[in-house]
C-alpha cells in the first residue's frame, strides 16, 4: 500500500511543486552512444472515478490549457543545472475541480538505461516555502532497472497527489502519496496509450 502524507502548507497558498533532478554522467550506461542523460518529469490527470483527463510532458506541457494551474519548467536534456532539472509548480487551489489525482512519472529517453542515470531524484516540496513533503532517491529504484520492463521504453511512477474534498474555506485537502513503480510505456510522450496501466496502480494502492 502507498503511504499517504497528509499536504499542510505554510500558507493558504497551495502552491505545490514537484521537481525532477539529476547530474551530469559521461559514463553513464546506454544501449547506442547518446550524448546526454536526459529524463523527464511529466504527469497524468484524473477525475474522482479514474477517468483519464490528460498527459503534460515537457513536450507538451499544454500551457495555454493550464496556464494558471500546472506550469512545467521546460525540459532539460542535460542535468546540468543546479538543484532541480524539471518541475511542475502546480496552484492546487485554481485546480479544476474534475482533478482528483495528479499522478508523476518520470521517463528516460534516448534508450538509456534507467540505472545508468547519475544520482537522479524527486522532490515534492511547498512551492512557497520549499519545505520538503517526500524525497525519493531515484538510484536505488534505478538499480532493480523495473525487473520485467523493456529497458528502452520505460517510466518510473513516483507519487501522486489525491483531493480530499472539504468544506474549509482554504481549499480541498490533498493528501501525497508514494507509489515508487516501474511500468512500461507504449509511446513516449503520449499518455493516453499508458494510463489503463496507471490507472490500475493509483486504484489498487
Amino acid at each position: 500500500m502507498a503511504m499517504k502524507y497528509f499536504l499542510q502548507f505554510d500558507s493558504n497558498n497551495q502552491n505545490f511543486l514537484a521537481g525532477l533532478g539529476w547530474d551530469k554522467d559521461q559514463k553513464a550506461s546506454y544501449k547506442f552512444f547518446n550524448k546526454n542523460n536526459d529524463l523527464d518529469l511529466c504527469c497524468y490527470l484524473f477525475t474522482k472515478d479514474y477517468k483519464y483527463i490528460d498527459f503534460i510532458s515537457p513536450s507538451e506541457p499544454k500551457v495555454s490549457e493550464y496556464r494558471f494551474e500546472i506550469l512545467h519548467s521546460g525540459d532539460q536534456k542535460t542535468g546540468d543545472i543546479d538543484g532541480e532539472d524539471e518541475e511542475f509548480n502546480i496552484n492546487l487551489k485554481r485546480l479544476n475541480s474534475d482533478v482528483y489525482y495528479i499522478v508523476f512519472t518520470v521517463q528516460a529517453k534516448n534508450d538509456l538505461l534507467f540505472n545508468g542515470i547519475n544520482k537522479p531524484y524527486c522532490k515534492f516540496m511547498d512551492g512557497s516555502t520549499f519545505k520538503t513533503f517526500l524525497d525519493i532517491d531515484l538510484q536505488e529504484q534505478g538499480k532493480h532497472n523495473g525487473a520485467g520492463v523493456d529497458d528502452s521504453a520505460i517510466q518510473f511512477l513516483t507519487a501522486y497527489l489525491m483531493r480530499v474534498p472539504s468544506d474549509n474555506l482554504d481549499g480541498d485537502n490533498w493528501y501525497l502519496c508514494n507509489i515508487e513503480k516501474f511500468v512500461d510505456v507504449e509511446k513516449v510522450n503520449s499518455g493516453q496509450s499508458d494510463f489503463f496501466k496507471v490507472r490500475d496502480i493509483i486504484k489498487e494502492s
